[in-house]
């Protein structure tokens, strides 16, 4: 591996005053006042002084101050070490090369041999286990930096510096949790993720971060009538066999994982809810590192309801879902979620539906359900003068596996029809039990079921129209 020339270049840390960060989903804004041209490990964005772009200049040489420096300058020692015991082991077999045939003594060739191979060997081992090390330490490097050497500006900047830096190696998404009280109160936790992988240490007075684009681009839009006309076939056209071409283009883009944080003194960051989708950080160091920075923005508690459901149609799952109102917006549809503290789900769905929130917080695999067809010699159908009717239905089979009582709601549907040529009527729901026949066909049932309770529901509807009608559903 070759050794790295050091370039003579001044050396200033950055002292940061005035420092504010702003965050966006396309990209991040930082800017600060220093008076040195140390910079970071950082390519891909834009560096300006007083808003007129400056020159940035590479060094291979590296303060001691941060954590970076010191991984990059662990890596340059490293590779030296590597080429020292790669000429050590060189010099080894130049050596034996150059004596054996002027040994004649068997022993002395024996004695000799074992020490040469005690001392390779010992080197081998020496050299791999220092190619592991920079293997990973490579690794390491690769996730935190955008360059391979430290960057400086080559004139130092008297004012305000601005570093635009991509939302690839800087940014931030919300995270929510939901801890669930006996089923009556829920505590909404919001914080936020913050990933700066970007080879800058980041110092943040004050941090912004908004759940939007910066840099939108609108296009003049032009009114065009439109237009009614009358339908004409076209002509059928008749195409030559050919081969397909097929062109395919990929962008690779780096993926996050864990590895080795940053060495400044942890300060403890307060988060502010500005205001919608708007967020504010005081305080807040931010080293470039694999790891996320994770501050919290809100905490508020709300009255929820909870309850077990099934929708058969589409899922034989039990779920229990909850109802709340939030009381600030929620920009993100996953969930931490925990009951009495207790984690239950690390990946939870929620969605806002009628005013409330929902949240899908488990499945309770202690109830089996089954649904199936009701067979076809079960049905009956038939022509009545012009019209066919059809008894179609089906069957829903319900067993509570618990040593507990559990109330369901089971929500299903007979088919609905859009036009007036096909009708649908219920026929019946067996046993007689309470139901609501809501709108779109939807059919919701209440059930209590016992311990070790088995239960099921029999739906039958009926379907009406024309014999000449062609139906499917």
């Amino acid at each position: 591996m070759t050794k790295k020339i050091l370039i003579l270049l001044p050396l200033f840390i950055l002292v940061l005053s005035a420092k504010e960060l702003e965050i966006y989903q396309d990209q991040a804004i930082y800017k600060v006042k220093q008076n040195g041209k140390y910079i970071g490990f950082f390519k891909g964005g834009n560096v300006s002084c007083n808003s007129e772009d400056v020159e940035i200049i590479s060094s291979f040489k590296c303060s001691e101050e941060n954590h970076i420096c010191k991984l990059y300058n662990k890596i340059d020692t490293t590779s030296f070490n590597i080429d020292e015991a790669l000429e050590n082991i060189k010099t080894i077999e130049a050596f034996v090369s150059s004596k054996s045939s002027s040994i004649i003594d068997a022993n002395k060739i024996l004695e000799s041999a074992k020490v040469i191979a005690k001392e390779k060997s010992s080197l081998n081992k020496k050299l791999l286990n220092l190619k592991k090390e920079l293997s990973l330490l490579n690794s390491q490097f690769s996730k935190i930096t955008t360059s391979k050497e430290p960057q400086y500006l080559k004139e130092p900047c008297s004012g305000e510096l601005k570093i635009t830096i991509p939302s690839k190696y800087i940014n931030f998404s919300p995270i929510y949790e939901a801890n669930i009280l006996d089923n009556k109160q829920v505590e909404v936790t919001q914080k936020v993720a913050i990933n700066n992988r970007s080879g800058i240490d980041i110092d943040a007075k004050e941090l912004k971060l908004y759940y939007r684009p910066l840099r939108e681009y609108i296009y003049p839009i032009n009114f065009r009538p439109w237009i009614v006309s009358e339908l004409k076939p076209m002509p059928r056209v008749m195409y030559k066999s050919a081969k397909a071409k097929v062109a395919s283009d990929g962008f690779g883009f780096g993926s996050e994982a864990s590895g080795m944080g940053g060495d400044i003194a942890p300060v403890e960051p307060v988060g502010i809810y500005n205001d919608a989708r708007e967020y504010i950080v005081k305080n807040l160091k931010l080293p470039s590192s694999a790891q996320s920075k994770k501050v919290n923005i809100l905490e508020y508690k709300s009255d929820i309801s909870c309850g077990l459901r099934v929708y058969p149609k589409s899922d034989l799952r039990v779920f229990k879902i909850c109802f709340f109102k939030p009381k600030y917006q929620i920009d993100k549809n996953s969930w931490i979620i925990k009951e009495n503290g207790k984690l239950i789900n690390k990946k939870g769905i929620g969605r806002y539906k009628d005013g409330n929130y929902l949240l899908y917080v488990n499945s309770d695999r202690d109830i089996v359900v089954k649904r199936k067809k009701i067979v076809n010699k079960e049905r009956k159908s038939g022509i009545f003068g012009g019209s066919k009717k059809v008894v179609d239905g089906y069957k829903i089979t319900i067993i509570n596996k618990s040593n507990k009582s559990k109330t369901l709601k089971v929500i299903d549907a007979i088919p609905t029809s859009t036009t007036d040529k096909i009708e649908v009527k219920l026929l019946s729901i067996k046993p007689k039990i309470d139901y609501k026949l809501l709108k779109n066909g939807k059919i919701e049932i209440e059930l209590n079921l016992k311990p070790n309770e088995h239960k099921s529901i029999e739906v039958m509807f009926e379907l009406s129209y024309d014999k000449d009608l062609k139906v499917s559903y």
